[in-house]
């Protein structure tokens, strides 16, 4: 049994400690491998934050400005980034407006590789922002009970992930299933996976930007929400499926067939949160102690 702790910090260098265990699967200890190598030869480069906000619609609003703001500032050597303005109109119209920015995105990185040393680091934020927003738009569009566990997350990455090929038979490992606490793998290509793209309807996306995972790495997701259980993972594959045929052919000129494992839709849990809360107060308790937390500080292997 493997046993390791993430520390987390906020700007008055308080710590708090999340304390895990390895889930012992093959896809598990593969991540683990990537996580011990990037401990050894690297360091945590940025941390990002989805859902810790009670008011929605204000934080949309902000995140929108600092989205314009970073269109500006590549719009001169992009011209092209944006071909229409913003449309803020509606949630379809809004999420429309994003999956084209989505696309111009992977275009620069996958087909003209415009992407430089000088431009990467804006680039990068600009591909986050996107992500961010989608991330509030899908609460705005589904939103929770007030009394009840708001459905957050929160990424970190380091600058040499050692990024690795997934083996066929961790394909099977792939789940939309998670509980309170659970450390998850998170798609770090470029391009956009298949449940990204149901989620935003793109049914335009070009074949070339369709890049169902292929690989693990040490950058990993925190998920602190509400159990999704095995009823809730039957009821979205069935809405995913029938957007998957209505896109089929596309779909399967990426090389991506909802016959085979390999489509990977949701995430792996590669390790569990230790002394998990049980009960509702308990998980909203840790959620608003998490919430006073903004950065990944470190990892500790135990």
């Amino acid at each position: 049994m493997s046993n390791f702790s993430i520390l987390l910090t906020n700007s008055n260098k308080d710590l708090l400690e999340l304390k895990y265990v390895l889930n012992q699967t093959p896809a598990s200890q593969i991540w683990f491998d990537c996580l011990k190598k990037a401990k050894k030869y690297s360091q945590i480069s940025e941390t990002r934050l989805y859902g810790f906000h009670e008011n929605h619609k204000n934080n949309l609003e902000e995140l929108m400005q600092l989205f314009e703001n970073y269109i500006a500032l590549l719009a001169p050597e992009f011209p092209e980034i944006l071909h229409d303005k913003i449309d803020k109109t509606s949630y379809p119209a809004l999420q429309n407006s994003l999956n084209i920015l989505h696309r111009n995105f992977a275009h620069n990185h996958l087909i003209e590789s415009r992407v430089s040393a000088k431009n990467q680091k804006t680039w990068h934020e600009f591909n986050a922002l996107i992500h961010k927003i989608e991330s509030q738009l899908l609460a705005l569009k589904s939103p929770t009970n007030p009394a009840d566990l708001q459905r957050c997350r929160l990424e970190f990455f380091w600058q040499e992930p050692f990024k690795t090929a997934i083996p066929d038979q961790c394909y099977k490992e792939f789940t939309l299933k998670k509980e309170f606490g659970d450390l998850q793998n998170i798609y770090t290509q470029v391009g956009r996976n298949i449940l990204e793209l149901f989620y935003a309807q793109d049914d335009s996306v070009p074949v070339e930007h369709i890049q169902a995972f292929r690989l693990f790495s040490a950058n990993c997701n925190i998920y602190i929400g509400p159990q999704e259980s095995s009823q809730l993972e039957v009821a979205i594959l069935k809405k995913v499926e029938v957007w998957f045929r209505k896109n089929e052919t596309k779909l399967n000129a990426a090389g991506v067939f909802w016959e085979n494992q390999n489509k990977a839709l949701g995430a792996v849990n590669v390790a569990q949160l230790l002394n998990r809360p049980q009960t509702l107060n308990e998980m909203k308790e840790m959620q608003n102690q998490i919430i006073k937390y903004t950065d990944v500080s470190d990892v500790i292997f135990n």
